[in-house]
């Protein structure tokens, strides 16, 4: 066996980030699992019951982000590298206008799901465990809106920050 095949391959970067990914989408669920009597016993069950509610519903808005990472590395790289102010301007623009209307979106969902849920109190919550809903799921509303710019902003400035290297790539693969 070829160990140092081996050894380029674990300290290249694309090993590196593909290590993050699958340590996220593991070990998340298992800490959820692990500390789930804790946070029971800290929290009790209604409160646990409140925020797993939260959370699987705040979850699922998280869907709507519909690939906008994805598009802003692909066609602010093409862009960048095809050397075209007008489309790259033209795609952060509106990748950007979108990131902004979902923060609208998640904000007016978020205070509307909460008006509701304070005006027809339809869970049956007591007072306080209304409370720690409306403002939890408010400020989950505000984190999701804003962490889609913040995501938005950080994809483009890694791509920005990339890009000497993939053109330096680019043109070492056209002289070879």
């Amino acid at each position: 066996m070829n160990f140092s095949n081996l050894k380029a391959l674990v300290t290249r970067k694309e090993f590196s980030n593909s290590a993050w990914n699958i340590a996220d989408v593991i070990v998340l669920p298992f800490l959820m699992l692990l500390f789930t009597p804790f946070f029971i016993r800290k929290l009790g069950t209604d409160q646990y019951g409140i925020w797993m509610f939260v959370n699987s519903i705040i979850a699922g808005i998280g869907i709507l982000n519909m690939g906008l990472g994805d598009a802003t590395i692909k066609f602010v790289s093409k862009y960048r590298s095809l050397e075209d102010p007008i489309n790259l301007s033209r795609i952060v623009n509106a990748v950007f206008s979108l990131s902004l209307v979902f923060l609208i979106i998640f904000i007016v969902f978020g205070n509307g799901f909460a008006y509701i849920l304070k005006t027809y109190n339809f869970f049956k919550l007591g007072k306080d465990e209304l409370l720690v809903t409306l403002v939890r799921f408010n400020w989950e509303a505000y984190y999701l809106g804003l962490n889609m710019l913040n995501r938005f902003y950080f994809l483009y400035l890694r791509v920005s920050k990339n890009m000497i290297h993939l053109l330096s790539y680019r043109l070492f693969q056209r002289q070879c």
